[in-house]
């Protein structure tokens, strides 16, 4: 399986259009999404950006 785009979470959120503390209670309720520490700085989160955009866009009102 490739491996996705792996964002910060600021970005992830810049992205969706919403802010970082609802990205990061998306991540607390759905474990099913992947996140990693970023290999340059261990306090980073990433997240796999097409998964988190999957489960905002279900479960959020997306407007774009």
């Amino acid at each position: 399986m490739p491996d996705g785009e792996w964002v910060t979470v600021t970005e992830a959120a810049v992205r969706l259009g919403t802010n970082p503390s609802t990205v990061s209670r998306i991540l607390k309720a759905n474990k099913q999404i992947t996140t990693r520490s970023d290999t340059l700085d261990k306090r980073v989160k990433l997240v796999d950006f097409a998964k988190l955009e999957a489960v905002f866009k279900s479960s959020y009102k997306y407007h774009r």
